[in-house]
């Protein structure tokens, strides 16, 4: 029974995060599926979006899905048409507000991990060390936890529990 307890425990915790991960990835693919008929049967003029990059930034700015789908400033684009003349490239493309959407609420679900912002980033990496300071052990005996917390510039604190008695005296004392 106690075996149980840890792997039912993780899949509950685990459970809420997988599913809107596959429901985000189902509504993604869902999307692009959608997309791709509306190209194939073709779109208004005023439905696409002209881009028009210098090689270079094309090259390093854009971050390719496949062939015919990218990312760039933070929002999906299907290719519609596409050419590079010269040292710059010409695109008629569609601007896909959904997929662009879903992306992000799957990025906010990663924990930002995939978030450019270097001000997270910074916070995180500060969790991090600060983390790195904490350490959770235990004392000679096994029974109880010692803390141990290291501050830079600052002695070391053991905090031990071995004071403390492991089992509760049997039978307990009677109130009076």
């Amino acid at each position: 029974m106690n075996k149980l307890i840890v792997p039912i425990l993780l899949l509950s915790l685990s459970a809420p995060f997988a599913g809107a991960y596959v429901w985000l990835q189902w509504e993604i693919r869902a999307t692009k599926k959608e997309v791709k008929k509306q190209i194939q049967t073709g779109l208004a003029e005023k439905e696409l979006v002209f881009l028009k990059l210098p090689k270079p930034v094309s090259e390093t700015e854009l971050r390719w899905e496949h062939a015919r789908e990218f990312e760039y400033q933070g929002r999906m684009y299907d290719i519609v048409e596409a050419e590079i003349l010269g040292d710059t490239f010409y695109c008629h493309c569609l601007l896909d507000h959904r997929e662009t959407e879903l992306k992000r609420q799957l990025s906010k679900l990663m924990g930002g991990a995939m978030d450019p912002d270097p001000q997270k980033k910074e916070q995180q990496t500060r969790l991090f060390e600060f983390q790195k300071t904490l350490y959770l052990g235990e004392d000679k005996t096994g029974d109880f936890p010692i803390a141990l917390f290291e501050p830079r510039g600052l002695p070391q604190y053991c905090i031990l529990y071995s004071s403390i008695p492991g089992h509760p005296a049997t039978p307990p004392p009677e109130a009076s």
